[in-house]
C-alpha cells in the first residue's frame, strides 16, 4: 500500500510482529532460557524517491522474557540495480 504516489516519489507503510522462542523445545537434562523468547513490533516508514531506491526509517520494540530487550530505531538504504 502505497500513501503517497504522486510522479516517481512513493511512501510505503510497514507494521510486522514477530514472536521468537529458539528454544521452545530443548532436550532432557536441559532448561530453556528465557533470553531467547522475544516479541518484536517494528513500525517502518520507507522513501522511494525512485523505483531502484529506498531509505527504510523503522522503530523496534523488543521484549524479552529475561527484560533485557532493548528498543532501536534504524535507518537503512538500498539501491536495486
Amino acid at each position: 500500500m502505497t500513501l503517497k504516489r504522486k510522479g516517481r516519489w512513493g511512501i510505503v507503510p510497514f507494521v510486522h510482529y514477530e514472536e521468537l522462542d529458539t528454544q521452545k523445545e530443548v532436550p532432557a537434562g536441559y532448561e530453556a532460557s528465557g533470553t531467547y523468547d522475544q516479541n518484536l513490533l517494528t513500525a517502518r516508514i520507507e522513501l522511494k524517491p525512485i523505483p531502484q531506491i529506498v531509505f527504510k526509517l523503522d522503530y523496534q520494540w523488543v521484549r524479552i522474557e529475561a527484560r533485557t530487550g532493548v528498543n532501536r530505531f534504524n535507518i537503512a538504504m538500498g539501491y536495486l540495480f
